[in-house]
């Protein structure tokens, strides 16, 4: 069976060691002095950007479930309180942080950064999946379909796995 069809098409599930690589790894990533934009010559504090990273995490973890990073260009961060579960170049999550929006699901850019919720709920997530794939007809093969969080495109395999 395809569970693929749970999450958005495009998107591919996140096991629970991609997660955890994923929590790890973003934090070496925005932590990597290679990574940081600096004037030649300039020396790079490696522990002021782990001690930046670490403060800007643990702000946004006080702040309540469903609250955007608020960073204009976006955060590179991946909080504890999340569970990422798709991803393409972007990432869905659930957002287990307190507050009247535990649970949401949100979507994160490929470098950062995130908005509000796309959903109250994963259940929210499969009910909108499931209505959109059951409008399709059986002989229709779109490129892409609209949805209330933009469009989602399929690939070419979606209708042609063999191929």
């Amino acid at each position: 069976m395809n569970y693929n069809v749970i999450v958005p098409p495009g998107f591919m599930l996140m096991g629970t060691r991609f997660a955890i690589k994923h929590l790890h790894e973003t934090r070496s990533i925005a932590i990597d002095p290679a990574n940081q934009y600096r004037y030649p010559g300039e020396e790079i504090d490696e522990q002021a950007l782990a001690d930046e990273y670490d403060a800007a995490v643990a702000d946004l973890m006080s702040r309540p479930a469903g609250s955007g990073d608020g960073s204009p260009d976006g955060l590179l961060v991946h909080l504890p309180a999340w569970i990422m579960f798709a991803r393409e170049s972007d990432g869905y999550f659930v957002d287990c942080r307190s507050g009247e929006q535990h649970g949401c699901v949100m979507r994160q850019g490929a470098y950062g950064g995130w908005g509000s919720p796309a959903w109250p709920s994963v259940a929210a997530l499969w009910e909108e999946t499931a209505d959109v794939l059951a409008a399709i007809g059986t002989d229709d093969e779109p490129d892409w379909v609209p949805t209330s969080v933009g469009e989602w495109r399929f690939p070419g395999a979606w209708w042609h796995p063999e191929r």
